[in-house]
């Protein structure tokens, strides 16, 4: 008995394989998805020459580390390197 429903059971499985093969065969291919259009090509721009910009860069960043350091209030740090400096011509022995 076991040995007619595992050959039943065998040939279930092969039909049910032979049927899936068949169907395959059948099917009707996927249709390609359309490409998206191609993308306009960019304008050429000319950039500027790099020694100019180079030197326009640095001298606009040195401007604008001027403009802050003006602007630091720097007494605190002054009053510091005041106390360091009484600190250090203190006679410690």
């Amino acid at each position: 008995m076991v040995k007619k429903m595992n050959a039943k059971l065998v040939f279930i499985a092969l039909s049910v394989l032979l049927l899936l093969a068949a169907c395959a065969k059948q099917a009707v291919p996927a249709a390609k998805p359309e490409a998206p259009p191609a993308p306009a090509p960019a304008p050429v721009v000319q950039p500027p020459a790099a020694e100019d910009t180079a030197a326009t860069d640095i001298d606009n960043t040195n401007a604008e580390v001027d403009a802050i350091s003006n602007d630091l209030n720097t007494t605190a740090i002054d009053d510091i390197d005041k106390d360091i400096a009484e600190i250090d011509n203190l006679d410690l022995e």
